[in-house]
């Protein structure tokens, strides 16, 4: 079975996807009685809800202004949900004084002509 949303396999049974943690449809795989009127048999309804970050578009704009005034500290990163980097850089820079400051800014400036998904892999609109 498929994820819906990010359309990456779901292994059998499991109640959400593991790559983007959005909540998967039983109904596929619930068995389904003969007669939907028939005594005994019930209905099955399964709300689907995406998780609250994979839907949502960050704006690209935003994510390259940031990274071009303050990639230095990370904050372009933690906008686009990639925490890990973010903390990195920010760390490289703090952590040394600012020594390290400028490879951060370098990291942040190459990020900004790269970088096109945010860290749960929705493209940037």
């Amino acid at each position: 079975m498929k994820c819906e949303y990010c359309s990456n396999p779901v292994p059998p049974g499991a109640a959400h996807c593991p790559s983007c943690g959005a909540a998967v449809s039983q109904a596929a795989a619930a068995p389904q009685p003969a007669q939907a009127g028939a005594p005994g048999a019930q209905q099955v309804v399964v709300n689907v809800t995406a998780p609250a970050a994979a839907g949502v578009s960050k704006s690209r704009v935003t994510y390259v202004i940031l990274a071009l005034f303050l990639g230095g500290l990370g904050v372009h990163d933690f906008y686009a949900g990639r925490t890990g980097l973010g903390v990195l850089l920010l760390l490289m820079s703090l952590i040394t004084c600012g020594i390290l400051a400028p490879i951060s800014a370098l990291i942040a400036l190459i990020e900004a002509i790269v970088v096109t998904t945010d860290g749960h892999g929705v493209r940037m609109s």
